[in-house]
């Protein structure tokens, strides 16, 4: 870019049918692109022929690879993403499929902290009109919303759910829910993770609480905004 240079990642998009699906995707990488906003992964470049792709910074390893934080890291963990998360919704965009495998990390440079950033803005919802949705996001962090439209539409109130239970994940270092698709979507509608209580040590200091509240089965029992769980 201009006389600077530095590695980017190329990203080819699996594609499904030709036209309406092409032109959703990159519609929704432009979208994503313009979006601009720290602690989101920044996209310089994208197309749509002949596969949807996108030239992305570079980032490591995923939150999901980390596993479970010490619970210092798992705090500022949290106190990043929720601020990306509000600052996100602040720009009116809807992510639409938070999991432990779309936070990743920037590079650790001359020992500074690497920094969790979000991956993937709003391309879940894009898939989730072509084809099965448990292929593109982890079902184990899905909101009621994804599995029954009782619970209203994929929202702001669906990203704060997601990073709840994926927050869950850093601080524990265990899903919330095992089993099968079958057995997950009776799960989420029905129980709560076994972990998600104040008398957890590992959710020290009132995060048990915290997590309970951003991650309510109805919406309107969650915190209304991102800026409130953050």
């Amino acid at each position: 870019e201009g006389s600077q240079e530095d590695i980017a990642i190329v990203r080819l998009y699996r594609d499904q049918e030709p036209g309406s699906f092409e032109q959703a995707l990159g519609s929704q990488i432009e979208e994503w692109a313009d979006t601009d906003t720290p602690g989101v992964i920044g996209v310089s470049d994208w197309g749509e022929s002949p596969r949807p792709c996108a030239v992305t910074e570079f980032t490591e390893q995923t939150l999901y690879e980390r596993g479970k934080l010490t619970p210092e890291e798992a705090v500022r963990t949290a106190l990043d993403l929720t601020a990306s998360l509000a600052q996100l919704h602040q720009r009116d965009r809807i992510h639409g499929g938070i999991d432990p495998h779309c936070i990743r990390y920037t590079p650790a440079i001359f020992g500074d902290r690497p920094q969790p950033v979000i991956d993937n803005v709003g391309l879940i919802p894009v898939y989730r009109q072509f084809d099965n949705p448990a292929s593109y996001t982890d079902p184990r962090y899905a909101a009621p919303e994804y599995f029954t439209e009782a619970h209203g539409n994929i929202s702001h109130a669906t990203d704060i759910y997601q990073l709840g239970m994926t927050l869950y994940t850093a601080f524990t270092g265990d899903p919330p829910y095992e089993g099968e698709l079958a057995d997950i979507r009776q799960q989420v509608l029905k129980d709560r993770p076994l972990g998600l209580s104040p008398d957890n040590p590992e959710l020290p200091g009132g995060i048990g609480e915290i997590l309970a509240k951003a991650t309510a089965r109805e919406k309107l029992a969650r915190y209304e905004t991102a800026t409130q769980f953050h």
